[in-house]
């Protein structure tokens, strides 16, 4: 991607709220992702890969690394990472999930470390695709790359 025509649809994605950000070949990623849409009944965030023209523009946008390795939560035009997206997501879902955001009183150098040891072996404990994961039809309108994927 590149151009103003990006830098249009950015701004559409990010003004749709929520972003998440991931690594679509990743197994674990990928059951996150959909563990995530099963407990936000409100449906208010949406998806696309790291790998994706959509993800590496919104990566460029905001002048993060091209980086594989951490999850990337958009909320209100601001990007948070690793443990601290993931919080961040969870603090948006459902009953009881959400608690789960109470962990941020965590130092974010220690919820890191741990986001970090999972993150590095994540490839080898759960698997790695071929290709970004592919939305069920229920899910089509929540994974804005889904056509990258076909």
């Amino acid at each position: 991607m590149g151009g103003e025509g990006d830098k249009v649809k950015v701004q559409s994605v990010l003004a749709k709220g929520k972003l998440v950000l991931y690594d679509g070949v990743c197994a674990m990623c990928c059951f996150v992702v959909n563990f995530i849409m099963a407990w936000d009944s409100s449906e208010q965030i949406v998806f696309a890969s790291l790998q994706s023209s959509l993800g590496k523009a919104v990566l460029a946008h905001y002048g993060l690394p091209d980086d594989l390795s951490t999850v990337v939560f958009v909320e209100n035009g601001r990007p948070t990472t690793k443990s601290t997206a993931i919080l961040g997501i969870c603090a948006r879902l459902d009953l009881p999930v959400s608690l789960l955001s109470l962990l941020l009183w965590i130092p974010a150098v220690v919820r890191d470390f741990g986001y970090d040891l999972v993150g590095g072996s994540r490839y080898a404990l759960f698997g790695k695709y071929d290709t970004c994961r592919r939305p069920s039809q229920a899910q089509v309108s929540r994974v804005l790359d889904w056509d990258e994927a076909r």
